[in-house]
């Protein structure tokens, strides 16, 4: 049997669900402290889990400093992730008039 649970942001900051395995973030956190949240619902305890985050070009912003956060924790970070450049000041103009495009 394989359980499955989809919850919002307000649901990974206070449910301990114990045995999690596996966080899968579809929508890319706009913090490292939500990233932090959400992937905190596995590995618990000692024990170890994985969490997987998908993302966009659009994410990129975001992406750096969730990078950060990674290095902390001692995860290895792909070498492209640490080679990222900061967003032009027109493209950060632009990103903060809409939200990120998700494409299917």
């Amino acid at each position: 049997k394989t359980w499955m649970l989809i919850c919002t942001d307000l649901m990974a900051r206070g449910v301990d669900f114990k045995g999690v395995e596996t966080v899968i973030n579809y929508d890319f956190p706009q913090s490292a402290s939500t990233y932090i949240h959400r992937i905190g619902r596995t590995g618990r305890a000692g024990r170890s889990g994985t969490a997987i985050t998908m993302f966009t070009i659009d994410d990129f912003e975001s992406l750096r400093s969730i990078v950060g956060v990674m290095r902390q924790s001692g995860c290895e970070v792909p070498e492209w992730m640490l080679r990222l450049k900061p967003k032009s000041k027109r493209d950060r103009r632009n990103a903060e008039r809409r939200p990120p495009k998700r494409r299917r």
